[in-house]
């Protein structure tokens, strides 16, 4: 009965291993998303003065975007590595959910940042209202939750 717990724990740290793994995914898509943004808002001036500048701010968007890719690869493969060895290592001391909770928090903390940081250039290319801020609250809040899990989590239980 000791071995089924043992393997259904180990189970339990892969399936959770694979959810970080794909908040991973979307935490590097968006910020990959916000940083093309980012460089095409500060090339708008540029852009707009003549040909030449154009055609150079357009390469420097294109090149960045182009290395976005790979740099998005590298940092999934150091995710999935970094992730693995760390939920791998939390079953057996039992602290499983709280790095759950601990890397879920970081993982929303960062698209909370992404986020608001391309509401922040939406208002600059066009009106800035309510509406662009209604997803990083939630990221927000989402964060807040899981750090309150990952601190009730790690309590020491009071003796009774």
């Amino acid at each position: 009965m000791d071995k089924i717990k043992n393997y259904s724990t180990y189970g339990l740290a892969y399936l959770l291993w694979a959810v970080s793994v794909v908040m991973g995914y979307w935490v590097v898509s968006t910020v990959r998303t916000t940083v093309i943004t980012l460089l095409v808002v500060s090339t708008i001036d540029r852009a707009e003065s003549d040909a030449r500048e154009r055609f150079y701010a357009g390469m420097q968007v294109r090149a960045a975007d182009v290395w976005s890719i790979v740099l998005m690869g590298l940092a999934l493969i150091v995710i999935i590595v970094l992730l693995e060895n760390l939920y791998r290592t939390a079953v057996q001391p039992g602290k499983l959910w709280a790095r759950f909770s601990l890397v879920t928090a970081i993982e929303f903390d960062l698209l909370f940042l992404a986020r608001l940081t391309t509401a922040i250039l939406s208002g600059v290319v066009e009106s800035l209202t309510w509406a662009n801020f209604v997803a990083p609250a939630a990221l927000l809040v989402a964060a807040v939750l899981f750090y309150w899990l990952w601190v009730s989590i790690r309590k020491p239980k009071a003796a009774a």
